[in-house]
């Protein structure tokens, strides 16, 4: 398993390096289980303080996560700030 973060972490930087978006953004709901694990390879603690993982540390910042974890379907909008591959901040 931990094989396939690996190939999608670097899929994430493949498509960070060629879009180069500055932002991300991510909805996510229980509802929708493929959202709840998109957003578990991006952040650890998903529900209570997510954080970003540290594999990918150097690529994304979280800027804002506002969860609506208290109530059954629990929902999350996480905004990453993206970082420029090779370490350069900003466009």
């Amino acid at each position: 398993m931990r094989y396939n973060y690996s190939i999608r972490h670097i899929e994430l930087r493949r498509y960070l390096a060629c879009f180069r978006p500055a932002t991300l953004t991510l909805f996510v709901t229980e509802r929708e289980p493929e959202d709840v694990a998109t957003a578990r390879r991006l952040v650890e603690n998903l529900w209570t303080q997510p954080d970003v993982r540290p594999e990918l540390a150097e690529a994304l910042d979280l800027e804002t996560a506002d969860l609506h974890a208290a109530h059954a379907p629990r929902q999350a909008v996480l905004m990453f700030r993206v970082r420029a591959i090779g370490g350069h901040d900003g466009q």
